[in-house]
C-alpha cells in the first residue's frame, strides 16, 4: 500500500537548493504527524537513530562512516575544494576504518541524546557569566547550520559568530581568515 494512502499529506517544505532536501507531512493520526525528508542531512539522520536506535535506521546511520560521507562531510559547501588536503578525511577515514569502530561509532551517536539533555545546564551558564563567545561557523555546515551558530546569541546576546562562505570544516579552506578572527577575539577579551 501506498504511503499517500495511509498516510495523508498534510503540508510541504518545498525543495530548498542550499539543503537539498524537502519535507513532507504527513497525518500520523491522533494528532501525530510524521515528518518525511527527502535528501535528510545528517544531523536529522543522527538525531533519529539517537531517540530511536534500532534496525531500520542503523543502516543509513552505518551508510555516514563509508569513505564517500567522510570525503563529502569535508568537501560539501567549500567553493575550492582543491584547497581541502587529501589526507585530511583520508585520514579520518581510515581512523573510522579499524576494527570494531562503526559499533564505538553507533555507540556514539545513540548517546548523543545526552548532549541535548545538557543544553539548559550550558544556557544558564551563558546567561549567568556571560562570558566571551566566539563561534566560527561554516554558512554551509549540514550537520550543524548557522542556526545553529545564531543560537548562541538567546544566551550570549554580544556573542561574535562570523558565518563563513564554507562548510563543516572551515579550517580547511579558510585557515588565515580564521587566525585573523581569533587573534582579533583574544586580543580584545585579553586585555
Amino acid at each position: 500500500m501506498e504511503l499517500s494512502a495511509t498516510r495523508p499529506r498534510i503540508g510541504e517544505v518545498p525543495f530548498d537548493s542550499l539543503r537539498k532536501r524537502m519535507t513532507t507531512l504527513r497525518s500520523a493520526g491522533e494528532d501525530r504527524v510524521l515528518v518525511c525528508l527527502k535528501g535528510a542531512s545528517e544531523a536529522v539522520l543522527l538525531f533519529a537513530y539517537a531517540t530511536r536506535p534500532g534496525t531500520d535506521a542503523e543502516p543509513a546511520v552505518r551508510a555516514l562512516l563509508t569513505a564517500e560521507a567522510t570525503h563529502r562531510r569535508y568537501t560539501h559547501g567549500v567553493k575550492d575544494t582543491t584547497l581541502v588536503r587529501p589526507d585530511t578525511w583520508t585520514h579520518d577515514q581510515a581512523l573510522l576504518d579499524r576494527p570494531g569502530n562503526q559499533e564505538i561509532q553507533l555507540a556514539l551517536f545513540r548517546d548523543y541524546k545526552n548532549n541535548l539533555d545538557a543544553y539548559p545546564a550550558f544556557q544558564d551558564y551563558f546567561r549567568a557569566t556571560w562570558v566571551p563567545l566566539l563561534a566560527i561557523w561554516g554558512r554551509n555546515d549540514e550537520i550543524l547550520g548557522p542556526d545553529g551558530a545564531e543560537a548562541y546569541r538567546r544566551d550570549l546576546p554580544d556573542a561574535e559568530i562570523p558565518l563563513l562562505a564554507t562548510g563543516r570544516f572551515a579550517l580547511e579552506d579558510h585557515l588565515d581568515t580564521i587566525t585573523g578572527y581569533v587573534r582579533g577575539f583574544l586580543g580584545r577579551v585579553l586585555n
